[in-house]
């Protein structure tokens, strides 16, 4: 931890620091005059105290405030020391903010921040902040699509995935969100046909198919499990879900899926 904290520390010196010129001035004299080696004008040094202090660096700053983010989710951290660090990270984040209102990176990092902290309130307005000034990031619609999904928000989070995968028409992970998402609100047939953009029809079926079991909807599970073998039999993942769908109930369990991989 010591280690850690020395590098934290470090970082903002070299923040404070940034753009300072840390040799000593060169005296201004008159032409008139001749400096012996070491001679210096009188006046003509300020003491360091006295100097304008130097403003970090936005860049900086967010790499504070990573560094607190990361020391607090260290496996070994203690509760308490978690939130002060989780404290430290949100203060340099807005410093960030507050040198550079256009700083993406402290957007990032402040949003994801609020979201581990389950502070969703802040997380949105921190979202639609950073969307005002990056209307056309599509990594920012499917963040607070997630977000929106998270808290069960179910209209809000398809509002904001479909616009990230209208933005982003080939990206999996925008387009596995929405189909997974649509599934939640109860729209299979739109979930499957979003699941078929990027994926065969068999692998789209078994998608479903995870979300159904995740959502203890067995029998819908099958179905859509039979369709996906139908369609491709040495799909291995389907053959796996199905066996489990198939076992003694004491032996059932939820399928291998992570809520992570889609909005809660």
């Amino acid at each position: 931890m010591d280690c850690r904290k020395s590098l934290c520390v470090a970082l903002w010196l070299v923040g404070g620091l940034a753009g300072c010129n840390l040799t000593h001035p060169t005296p201004v004299v008159n032409n008139s005059q001749t400096l012996l080696p070491g001679q210096i004008v009188e006046g003509t040094v300020k003491k360091e105290a006295d100097r304008p202090k130097r403003q970090p660096k936005a860049e900086t700053c967010v790499a504070y405030g990573n560094f607190a983010a990361s020391e607090a989710s260290a496996p070994d951290q203690v509760p308490l020391e978690a939130q002060n660090q989780r404290e430290i990270a949100r203060k340099a984040y807005q410093q960030a903010l507050s040198i550079d209102p256009n700083c993406l990176a402290a957007y990032r990092g402040l949003t994801a921040l609020y979201v581990a902290m389950k502070d969703y309130p802040h997380a949105v307005a921190t979202y639609r902040e950073a969307l005002k000034r990056f209307p056309k990031d599509a990594s920012l619609y499917y963040e607070l699509g997630m977000c929106y999904g998270r808290q069960k928000e179910w209209q809000l989070a398809l509002q904001y995935l479909k616009k990230a995968t209208e933005m982003d028409q080939e990206s999996r992970p925008y387009n596995n969100a929405l189909g997974y998402a649509l599934a939640r609100a109860g729209h299979y047939d739109e979930s499957l046909a979003v699941f078929e953009r990027l994926q065969t029809e068999a692998e789209a079926h078994y998608n479903l198919a995870r979300m159904l079991r995740h959502m203890n909807q067995p029998e819908q599970c099958r179905e859509h499990l039979q369709v996906a073998l139908k369609k491709d039999p040495q799909l291995k993942e389907a053959h796996a879900l199905l066996a489990e769908l198939d076992a003694p109930p004491k032996e059932v369990q939820q399928a291998n899926f992570s809520e992570e991989e889609t909005p809660h």
